[in-house]
């Protein structure tokens, strides 16, 4: 059963990862093209105050409750409790469009309101996300989302070409909406209709409560992963302001198609093998040191494109607005997160109500910190230093996630178990990062001896020095990451049983 679930839960990662590549290189183009029409003034309100309007909304259901609803043991508990998040974020929604509709005037009013409007609209596909992922149904929840993401970036390129650039907000008003309709009609049809997905009533009592801890923890995380857009609110320019966020969201398009898939995966996984410990640890340092390697590649050779990929894809506007450094220490941000995402899935699939309590309480005290510190050196060091507090953030989260992890497992087994040795198991070999920190050398060396950036063989010669890099880091880790590939082909192709003479 065991080998059955993570075999499930690795080839649904597989079809995800394919798909989110796919669909993300389609729409990278067509978001390109908007920013580049929207300028760094306009790009920043729509990627700071519509960005953190949406996630309000979008906190109880997706956040709070999805997989508190995941793990639940029954069907009819699990759609009570996604239901619920949905009415949650409805409410929030109705609350926020009310409020921006004083708040803001004019485009930015409108604009919020119906931004508003298409989170909760996205609220509704939840219920469906959470069926699904019960049912293992990866693939199609893998294919709705590449076909929203491409409806949506097409419908935002059109309209961003249209419309006026004083009304160019709107083309990401209009992309949101469609993104949220495909979303729902898309994952509630293939998870069997509206009566497998959606029931209304009340949770039991102990789902409510472990569903309020989870809510308490999401608004802590909430602060946290969006920290950073109030700190630019507060320290930062609207310059400053758009330049971080195009940093970020460049990064984060690998957090977003291989880190996040792969924490989903490795959620529902764990979801499921709660009685089977070595199962669990198994899975962990696989899906730990998988997300790690991926994070190195991007974090020692992606540095040596930022600025070639800057002037190119943007224009010099965006990269004298500071893109390349900021895009720079982005990808070394990686390194963080791809960790902290497989740790605290594993936490919440075992967590207890005491525990998560625990963690609120935890990560309330990391925020305060991170908002006091983070505020006070962006206004001194720019956006680069809220890059900083995030990765201490990562930090901290991670190492308590592990140390969690470690003492709950050694009073399963009865066996001594550190959240160092644990988290030494899921780390890449000295002779992986060695290799990477060569290749890093070689890269930036390749980028340094660039002497006209646009030039074509100079940039052909660079990009060649890139691509030999990925050959030689899949190599190192057939070379130094043994245990990890035969670890990777157990999963996913299962050796069959010898026939009997």
């Amino acid at each position: 059963m065991s080998e059955q679930v993570i075999e499930s839960a690795a080839k649904g990662l597989g079809s995800s990862v394919a798909l989110q590549i796919a669909s993300k290189l389609v729409t990278f183009g067509m978001r390109v093209a908007i920013v580049r029409l929207l300028g760094p003034q306009l790009f920043a309100f729509s990627e700071v105050q519509m960005s953190l309007m949406i996630s309000l909304v979008l906190l109880p259901a997706r956040e709070g409750l999805r997989r508190i609803a995941i793990r639940q043991d029954t069907d009819l508990q699990s759609r009570l409790l996604a239901t619920s998040g949905t009415f949650l974020s409805v409410f929030l929604a109705l609350f926020t469009a009310i409020v921006n509709y004083y708040f803001y005037t004019d485009e930015q009013s409108t604009a919020m309101v119906f931004s508003s409007v298409a989170a909760a609209i996205e609220s509704f596909s939840e219920p469906a996300v959470v069926n699904a992922t019960r049912r293992e149904l990866y693939k199609a929840i893998s294919t709705v989302r590449a076909v929203a993401l491409i409806s949506s970036g097409a419908v935002g390129v059109v309209s961003a070409y249209v419309l006026p650039q004083s009304q160019g907000v709107y083309s990401i008003v209009l992309s949101n909406l469609t993104h949220a309709l495909v979303l729902v009609v898309g994952l509630t049809s293939s998870s069997g209709g509206v009566s497998r997905v959606f029931s209304i009533g009340i949770p039991n009592s102990e789902v409510i409560r472990l569903a309020f801890d989870a809510v308490v923890q999401s608004v802590m995380k909430f602060v946290l992963g969006n920290g950073e857009g109030f700190i630019l609110l507060l320290s930062c320019d609207e310059t400053s302001r758009g330049a971080y966020k195009l940093a970020s969201n460049i990064s984060s398009l690998a957090a977003r198609f291989v880190f996040d898939r792969l924490e989903e995966q490795s959620f529902a996984a764990f979801s499921r093998l709660q009685n089977d410990v070595p199962a669990m640890e198994g899975t962990f340092v696989l899906a730990t040191k998988t997300s790690s390697m991926i994070a190195m590649l991007f974090s020692f050779v992606g540095p040596a494109y930022s600025r070639l990929f800057v002037k190119i894809m943007y224009g010099p506007e965006w990269e004298s607005a500071g893109v390349p450094f900021l895009l720079s220490m982005s990808l070394f941000y990686l390194q963080f997160i791809s960790v902290n995402g497989i740790a605290e899935g594993y936490f919440n699939a075992v967590a207890t109500s005491k525990a998560v309590r625990g963690y609120s309480m935890f990560t309330f005290i990391v925020m305060i910190l991170y908002m006091g510190f983070g505020t006070v050196f962006a206004v001194y060091y720019g956006p680069a230093a809220i890059i900083l507090a995030n990765a201490l953030n990562m930090i901290f989260r991670a190492v308590y996630c592990a140390r969690f992890i470690a003492r709950l497992n050694s009073k399963k087994t009865g066996q001594t178990r550190t959240a160092f040795v644990l988290l030494k198991e899921a780390t890449p070999t000295l002779g992986f990062f060695f290799t990477m920190a060569a290749l890093s050398s070689l890269t930036l060396g390749s980028e340094r001896l660039m002497k006209d950036e646009l030039h074509p063989m100079h940039v052909g010669l660079h990009l060649l020095a890139g691509f030999c890099s990925c050959i030689v880091a899949l190599a190192a880790i057939f070379r130094f990451e043994r245990n990890y590939v035969e670890q990777a082909r157990k999963v996913f192709r299962r050796e069959k049983p010898a026939k009997e003479d």
